[in-house]
């Protein structure tokens, strides 16, 4: 749905927190969409997905947010170390540093490319 654009990974991304912003970047994992692209980019906002019967984008509670993308994080442990509280605190607490520096919002899209419209509604220039 997004081969209009460039897609830098659908699969893992690696997030760096700067002083002027969020990085985006790509990562060699790769997902289902082979035409990625490696590259680095500023990341405006994420977009917790849903998929409907129609394209709007939503605000979602902050502790719900905050929980999905404590969800998402690779545990930033060795491949063989248990996950314990420790870790699950420290995957929280980088999702709350994410959310308190990029626009957080669910995206209710159906399977077709539409959703991009409600995109450029909030961000008109990339």
């Amino acid at each position: 749905l997004s081969r209009d654009y460039t897609v830098i990974n659908d699969e893992i991304c690696c997030v760096e927190f700067t002083e002027r912003g969020v990085l985006l970047h790509s990562t060699p994992y790769n997902g289902l969409f082979p035409d990625k692209k490696e590259g680095s980019a500023p990341l405006q906002s994420l977009f917790i997905l849903k998929q409907g019967s129609e394209h709007r984008i939503e605000e979602i509670p902050h502790a719900e947010a905050i929980k999905i993308i404590a969800n998402e994080i690779v545990p930033p442990i060795g491949l063989h170390e248990p996950i314990t509280g420790m870790t699950y605190i420290s995957m929280l607490d980088l999702a709350r540093e994410l959310y308190s520096r990029v626009l957080v919002r669910r995206l209710v899209f159906k399977k077709d490319s539409g959703f991009w419209r409600e995109i450029d509604k909030y961000f008109p220039i990339r």
